[in-house]
């Protein structure tokens, strides 16, 4: 299967503050996205991590910065160059 493409953020300034937009859709908190986590080291090294798209809960902030919460308590502030996109766009 071949892996999906990531979808485009955007930061957009609106009558309330800050919203992200993912592929043109308003994320609001507690949706659920997909976020790419890639590969860690290589095949046959004792720490490799395959890559693969993981399910993240966006949690917005003020000033248009948000945070993903991730399975096993790990939590990771939103960045730029993160690759998200949202689960319906592959698992249809």
């Amino acid at each position: 299967m071949p892996t999906p493409p990531a979808q485009r953020l955007e930061l957009k300034h609106e009558e309330g503050g800050y919203r992200h937009y993912l592929n043109g859709e308003p994320v609001h908190a507690g949706n659920q996205l997909r976020l790419w986590l890639p590969a860690v080291q290589s095949p046959g090294h004792p720490g490799y991590r395959p890559g693969g798209w993981v399910w993240a809960r966006y949690e917005s902030r003020p000033g248009g910065r948000a945070t993903l919460y991730l399975a096993g308590d790990r939590v990771l502030d939103l960045a730029s160059h993160h690759n998200l996109r949202w689960p319906e766009f592959w698992e249809k």
